[in-house]
């Protein structure tokens, strides 16, 4: 399954072209039962930045994705650790 990695989604934030190549990617991981995270990377793309709100349904798995895209927003060169 085809996976935004957190650098597409912090491009997305800023750039609508990239957005709108990742929206079929957040379809395929809602049908695969990962909605929640879905939805905190769609309140991120409307520009929530709240970590603690984000965070509050997702698992832990899921709350190292939503870090790692809020850091990233905040510093880009942070994702380069992650590659």
């Amino acid at each position: 399954m085809n996976k935004p990695a957190p650098t597409k989604v912090v491009d997305a934030v800023n750039n609508a072209e990239v957005r709108e190549h990742l929206e079929p990617t957040l379809e395929e991981w809602t049908q695969a039962g990962w909605g929640r995270l879905v939805a905190a990377i769609r309140e991120i793309l409307k520009g929530e930045r709240d970590e603690d709100l984000l965070c509050e349904s997702l698992d832990l798995a899921g709350s190292m994705i939503i870090y790692a895209i809020l850091r990233g927003i905040a510093d880009p060169e942070t994702l380069k650790l992650l590659l």
